[in-house]
């Protein structure tokens, strides 16, 4: 049987140029790969997980993908309110501040320039 040896999620964005600036420069991420042919990019995160990201019918079948929704994507942080802080000047817009969850972690949402909603974790300490 085969293993699970890695993740990628992928989002859907309107222009790669502007993505690869956001993700990068104001993120703080670090590309893996970029590959104007295929108008695809790809993030490391931590913990061996990577970011994908493409325009609508980047590959040029079926029906465009949806983009400016909830990803699903959680990305997890040390310090949530300093990433919060941070961010926040740099202009990323947040939908609300950090707030402590039910099940005790602290979390925010954020959306990037195509409007995609991502969650930003600080995961409970052990």
């Amino acid at each position: 049987m085969g293993r699970i040896t890695g993740t990628m999620s992928v989002v859907v964005i309107s222009d790669l140029d502007a993505a690869v600036k956001f993700y990068r420069d104001t993120l703080g991420l670090e590309l893996a790969g970029l590959y104007p042919e295929f108008k695809f990019a790809v993030f490391t995160l931590s913990g061996g997980a990577t970011l994908g990201m493409h325009p609508p019918m980047a590959y040029g079948a079926g029906k465009p993908l949806e983009r400016g929704r909830n990803t699903g994507v959680i990305l997890s942080v040390g310090d949530i309110q300093a990433t919060y802080e941070e961010w926040r000047q740099k202009g990323v817009k947040f939908l609300h501040e950090p707030k402590q969850m039910p099940w005790g972690e602290v979390m925010t949402k954020f959306e990037d320039p195509d409007g995609n909603e991502f969650a930003l974790l600080q995961p409970v300490k052990q």
